[in-house]
């Protein structure tokens, strides 16, 4: 039999954890949290890198909305441990991701829950300052 891949091995804990993992076509582990699609993502060529992304959480509707963003992420960059939020590629959508690397793949169950634990932390700490620029009116007054 051969040994699992590091999807397989990932894959395996989440189910133990009570997830619904898959792997996708790109050999990548997906699961749903509370509504949301978390990705683990597999570097082959880097099997100790770890990356857990929740892709697309707020999309962004205009330059304003993005200026906006850009400055909400600084602060939660600043203010969350390990995690980070960035805009996607086009600039129409918010990521949260942690990335480390590991002594080994295998000690991927000892770091998950604290690294999930640091994407959401940043996702709500990301949504609580918009929500206050936006009500104090720095959607239009952010400069790029």
């Amino acid at each position: 039999m051969n040994a699992p891949t590091h999807a397989e091995r990932y894959a395996e804990h989440l189910e133990a954890l009570g997830y619904q993992p898959r792997v996708d076509s790109d050999g990548d582990v997906v699961f749903e949290v509370e509504g949301g699609h978390y990705l683990l993502l597999i570097d082959a060529a880097d099997p100790d890198y770890f990356n857990l992304v929740y892709p697309n959480f707020w999309r962004l509707e205009d330059a304003a909305e993005r200026r906006c963003a850009l400055r909400a992420a600084s602060r939660t960059c600043a203010h969350v441990k390990v995690a980070k939020v960035y805009l996607s590629r086009r600039g129409d959508d918010v990521n949260a991701a942690t990335e480390m690397y590991l002594s080994s793949p295998v000690d991927f169950p000892q770091v998950f829950e604290r690294a999930l634990s640091a994407v959401r932390a940043a996702v709500y700490h990301f949504a609580r300052v918009m929500r206050e620029l936006e009500a104090a009116g720095d959607a239009s007054q952010v400069r790029p």
